[in-house]
């Protein structure tokens, strides 16, 4: 099996899909925080003074503020190095490129036919699967830290440093890290299960985007609120450890659900490899 993840490395730095996602991946995180930037220079524009007729009223306290404006004032003030870095994964568009990279890269063997020159060479079904899992996760894991980099450094170029270094951002790095292990189970359960790029990348693309909102209408039906089912699955899970203000039973939870999720994917995903055929 060494030898078949070292001509998985090989293949892999030689796979365009690599550097593609990377690029697109930094580009989104740049494209965030451009954004909130930029919002933030709005509500800078407004908090200087609401124009009504030819006289300027100063805004002077947060009851003279507007619902929307206050609002926004208080999302702008919570941007900096740490803040960002631990938010960098929230976005649904970044668990994209993880899911793109994995589809393509996963199941390319199969759509080309290659996969059955590896299995001519003696690899079992679940060496070959094995090999693709660690492959990816090693992506999906530098991946993950290269957009908390950008976003860290976005934070802080456009912001500052931030205040709440410690171990517990570590400790909310790592649970992130968790989380993303569980999403790239997820995308090579996937793999595993279509074997095809086009309906693993569908689906994989799908998952991220359409699971959430269901749960979230469920736990809008069901007068769960924000703390209904929606943050048992792998997005809620992030989501409770992106802010330092995370609890302990926050962390607690993310650290349970994502590593269930992870430990059964993981299980289907070999299964579903190994009982399949090329």
């Amino acid at each position: 099996m060494k030898n078949l993840i070292s001509f998985e490395i090989r293949k892999l730095f030689q796979a365009r899909v690599l550097y593609v996602c990377a690029g697109v991946l930094v580009l989104l995180v740049l494209m965030f925080a451009g954004i909130n930037k930029l919002q933030e220079v709005v509500v800078e524009e407004a908090m200087s003074g609401l124009a009504v007729g030819d006289e300027t009223i100063a805004i002077s306290t947060s009851d003279d503020m507007p619902d929307s404006l206050a609002a926004l004032m208080g999302m702008s003030s919570r941007h900096s190095g740490v803040n960002d870095m631990l938010q960098a994964l929230t976005n649904v568009y970044i668990v994209i490129v993880f899911a793109a990279f994995v589809a393509v890269f996963f199941c390319g063997d199969y759509g080309n036919g290659t996969i059955k020159n590896v299995f001519t060479k003696g690899y079992t079904r679940t060496e070959v699967f094995f090999s693709k899992y660690l492959v990816c996760l090693a992506v999906s894991l530098c991946y993950a830290l290269l957009a908390m980099l950008t976003g860290f450094l976005c934070g802080f170029l456009m912001w500052d440093v931030g205040k709440e270094w410690g171990g517990k951002v570590a400790l909310l790095v790592l649970l992130q890290l968790l989380t993303v292990a569980g999403y790239n189970a997820l995308f090579c359960f996937l793999a595993a299960v279509f074997k095809r790029v086009g309906s693993t990348l569908a689906m994989s693309l799908a998952l991220p985007i359409a699971l959430p909102l269901i749960l979230t209408l469920i736990d809008l039906f069901a007068g769960l609120g924000s703390g209904g089912t929606s943050q048992y699955w792998l997005a809620g899970c992030i989501s409770l450890v992106s802010s330092v203000q995370a609890t302990a039973a926050d962390m607690t939870r993310c650290a349970i659900c994502s590593g269930l999720y992870c430990i059964l994917f993981t299980v289907g995903g070999w299964f579903f490899h190994r009982k399949r055929e090329v």
